[in-house]
């Protein structure tokens, strides 16, 4: 079974608010933070959960319009077929990502050495789950 690893080059953990008013906040407005999987990218399989960015929202609600992640260092990048965005607004758990508890964002074709996702997701107060996913070429 052949598979494939993928590298991300996506932000670890930012907090998202004014330079000017981070004295005084307490609790940023929002924070976000990425998880990379160690797994294999599997052909044949239509669901490789590979990246969770978990968007923690502690002010009023929000809205993300927008992904961008980069294939760079992707030991085979030309074997993606495709990526899918998901999204989950209170479950961050891997294994519900195949289960169907999770809404699909968008699924859009590799362009080039990066996929990027236009959305318009509002986001709750708390933690918002988003997965990416890849889906391999037949010929990976």
């Amino acid at each position: 079974m052949k598979f494939l690893f993928i590298a991300f080059l996506v932000i670890g953990a930012q907090t998202l608010y004014p330079a000017e008013s981070r004295a005084a906040v307490k609790d940023p407005p929002v924070q976000v933070f990425q998880l990379q999987y160690k797994i294999p990218v599997l052909t044949n399989r239509p669901v490789n959960p590979v990246l969770r960015v978990n968007i923690r929202v502690n002010g009023a609600e929000e809205v993300v319009n927008s992904f961008r992640f980069s294939l760079a260092g992707a030991t085979n990048p030309d074997d993606v077929l495709n990526a899918q965005l998901y999204y989950a607004e209170k479950d961050g758990d891997i294994k519900r990502v195949t289960g169907g508890a999770l809404k699909l964002l968008a699924e859009k074709d590799k362009e080039g050495q990066a996929v990027k996702f236009t959305v318009n997701q509002a986001l709750s107060r708390g933690d918002n789950y988003f997965w990416l996913s890849y889906r391999l070429n037949d010929k990976a």
